[in-house]
């Protein structure tokens, strides 16, 4: 007859309120029951469910923010922990609510030197939440001391040349037109060489404008790897227009 398996012995889980079995047969093991010792294994504590919550705690144990946690942390001190080695180390600081806000009216006439220690666009612009919008610093404040634009197409233009300066004697309404002539006075244009798609230089425009005449169009197209029709522009004066004639160049 095939012999009859023992009954597994009942111990019970040393977490406080569990019922569960803590026999290595049934799966425990350290006083703890499977669930509890699986927890601790995967998590350094059994209080943290595999969703990552504390048990008892449904929002970051730093600040209080809501939503999916990982060991108790929200995904920004997550990511801290993991990578500083402290949640509480690393990144620029998340300001409080309206802070920004009076931030801004407490050193908007404090000059031009003044930093912004927030949040900017690629462009090095300031900007700011308000009533939930994201704006630009310096829009709102040359709006707060100059009024509003002229028209929707009014710029907030800066006289120092500095885009993240929020200073409200430095901001002035403009044209575009206008603003990029600050942008050339300044040197913060990216006409040119500058711009980061570019694929010409201001060598290869010269020797284009040279070759008018003498070079058809849809070979040095396939020789810059550039349209015919850019070809044509730089020749009319079209493209490049800003770029000084030197001696040889065909006068477009």
């Amino acid at each position: 007859m095939p012999r009859k398996a023992s009954p597994i012995t009942v111990k019970s889980c040393s977490v406080d309120g569990c019922d569960g079995n803590s026999h290595w047969r049934a799966g425990g093991a350290r006083g703890w029951c499977k669930m509890h010792y699986a927890r601790n294994s995967r998590n350094g504590t059994t209080d943290i469910t595999r969703r990552g919550y504390i048990k008892g705690c449904a929002v970051c144990t730093v600040c209080g923010a809501g939503g999916r946690l990982n060991g108790g942390l929200c995904a920004a001190h997550y990511h801290r922990l993991c990578r500083y080695g402290d949640p509480l180390k690393g990144g620029r600081p998340r300001p409080s609510k309206g802070s920004v806000l009076a931030y801004v009216y407490n050193h908007m006439h404090d000059g031009c030197s003044y930093p912004w220690p927030f949040t900017t666009c690629g462009a090095g612009y300031g900007q700011m939440k308000v009533d939930g919008t994201r704006i630009l610093v310096n829009r709102f404040v040359c709006e707060a001391v100059n009024g509003p634009p002229p028209s929707p197409e009014h710029e907030a233009a800066h006289n120092c040349g500095n885009p993240s300066c929020f200073f409200a004697g430095c901001l002035r309404w403009a044209t575009t037109k206008q603003n990029n002539g600050d942008k050339l006075l300044h040197g913060t244009h990216n006409r040119g060489e500058r711009h980061s798609m570019v694929k010409l230089t201001e060598d290869n425009v010269r020797y284009i404008r040279r070759s008018s005449g003498a070079i058809r169009g849809k070979v040095l197209a396939e020789k810059f790897g550039v349209t015919p029709s850019h070809i044509s522009s730089i020749r009319e004066g079209r493209s490049w227009s800003w770029l000084e004639q030197e001696e040889g160049d065909i006068a477009c």
